[in-house]
């Protein structure tokens, strides 16, 4: 038997994507909902050089591991 509550992780990193090619992975509070999680990938400095002067299409967000911005 194990304490499941020793095994939740406080501080998540996630992948973020531009257009399929990994561009930064952010550190994200595990309780923060998935807008925000968004919000942070998009203003993220490594993020914003490749989807500037672009329009997002999409944004698709695998809970826990990964985003990937459309553009």
């Amino acid at each position: 038997m194990c304490d499941e509550t020793k095994l939740a992780r406080d501080i998540l990193k996630i992948a973020v994507q531009v257009n399929g090619i990994l561009r930064d992975v952010i550190e994200i509070n595990s309780n923060t909902d998935e807008n925000n999680i968004k919000e942070v990938a998009k203003s993220s400095n490594k993020v914003k050089m490749h989807i500037a002067g672009k329009e997002i299409k999409k944004i698709i967000y695998i809970k826990e591991k990964l985003i990937n911005i459309v553009c």
